[in-house]
């Protein structure tokens, strides 16, 4: 595996003892969710900003890719 890191949230990942992960058949499936959730149309938009407000400032996010 290696981690993508996504340029807007940075590189390093903070201490923390719970993660969730997201897993696609590829990455074309993920950039097609990502896509799908920048278009910011509902009910992503809903869902997304509700799922954020969980989020604890410092988080980071990336994608891991099978090589």
């Amino acid at each position: 595996m290696r981690r993508k890191p996504l340029p807007e949230f940075g590189a390093r990942l903070p201490d923390f003892a719970y993660y969730a992960a997201i897993e696609f058949h590829d990455l074309g499936c993920e950039q097609a969710c990502y896509d799908y959730v920048a278009e910011n149309s509902e009910p992503v938009r809903v869902l997304h900003h509700a799922m954020n407000s969980r989020v604890r400032r410092g988080a980071q996010f990336f994608v891991s890719a099978d090589v």
